[in-house]
């Protein structure tokens, strides 16, 4: 029963930390701290450039947790979350300095499970 609260305030906290760092992403864009959620670079941010796809990507995981969370427990359920979760983890390697390797494949698996 503890662990199931911990693990929905940890979705919670992952989804305010997407959200906001979409908006600092979007922000840093302007030359401002955080952009408006309907300004036009935020829109053009997260359709038009790769990091924009990947925190979309990091967007939907997240939800796709919350949704796996939310359906009946079984072992179908603990490893689809599992799998949501690392693949949501991976998203952080795709934004990190590996992934500008001309062959970014081990240093991006190599900084994914450090």
């Amino acid at each position: 029963m503890i662990w199931s609260m911990f693990y929905r305030i940890g979705l919670i906290g992952v989804l305010i930390s997407i959200g906001t760092g979409i908006l600092a992403q979007a922000g840093q864009s302007t030359g401002s701290e955080l952009a408006f959620p309907w300004d036009l670079v935020m829109g053009r941010m997260l359709t038009e450039t790769r990091l924009g796809m990947i925190w979309l990507a990091r967007l939907g995981l997240a939800m796709l947790s919350v949704w796996v969370y939310s359906r009946n427990a079984s072992p179908l359920r603990d490893w689809s979350g599992f799998a949501a979760n690392l693949a949501l983890l991976f998203t952080v390697t795709l934004t990190s300095h590996a992934a500008t390797e001309a062959r970014p494949f081990l240093p991006m698996l190599l900084i994914g499970s450090i």
